[in-house]
Parts: C-alpha cells; structure tokens; sequence
C-alpha cells in the first residue's frame, strides 16, 4: 500500500550551528543548515535540508501577482482608500474596524506592502 502525508502545519526553523535534539527516539545530532521540525505533538527532530525541501513547503505561500492583481485582491478583501501624491502614496486598509496605514515612495511599493499586510493578516486569522 502506499500512503501519503496529510496536509498538516508545522513549525521549523533552518540551523545555523550544530546542536543536540532530545527526540521521541534519543539524542539526534543536527547539522549546520538541517531544519528542527516541531511535530504536531510539540516533540522536536532535525531534518536534513534535501529531505524537507523535498517533503515541505511554505504553508501561506504567496502567489506571484502583477501590482493591478495585487489591488483587485485587497479590494475585494479589504476596505481601501488610496492617496497619490507626486512625493508619497498612502494605502489606508481597514480590517475588522481596525484601520491601518500602508506608505509607498510610489503607488507600486504601497500596493505591495499593503498585499503582504493583508496575506499576513489572513493567515494569522486561519491559523486561529
């Protein structure tokens, strides 16, 4: 039989150092670049780099957008006000009564720092 992975969430982080785990199976060594994975128990392991790029992905991967699709997307999430002036652009996002702003040297840079804010802010709120 085979069997795949359910599409669980985990924690991991990428090592800089090399370090000892406490795992379910004893003390693992874990290299320079391996990842420590937090389990869905709260039990922690490494991982070596080649096996969890090839097993894991970001779990709230943004999609590539073009800038227009990027502002059609909070739009249709968000409610938005937007302010151009020749010096600075302002994004003003309001999200469950709480208003936010987003500044931009030009209208591009504030549309995608209000995109990021907006995915971040959807994803803390799938996660609760």
């Amino acid at each position: 039989m085979k069997y795949r992975k359910k599409p669980i969430v985990i924690e991991a982080y990428q090592t800089d150092k090399e370090i000892i785990i406490n795992t379910l199976e004893g003390d693992m060594k874990a290299n320079i670049g391996d990842y420590i994975i937090t389990g869905v128990n709260g039990e922690k392991y490494p991982c070596k780099s080649d096996i969890f790029e090839k097993t894991y992905e970001q779990a709230y991967k943004q999609p590539e957008l073009s800038t227009a699709e990027m502002l059609l997307w909070i739009a249709a999430n968000e409610s938005i006000d937007i302010w151009h002036t020749a010096t600075e652009s302002k994004i003003y996002v309001w999200r469950n009564g709480n208003a936010i702003t987003v500044r931009g040297k030009t209208l591009t840079e504030a549309i995608n720092a209000a995109y990021e804010w907006a995915i971040a802010e959807t994803a803390k709120e799938n996660e609760e």
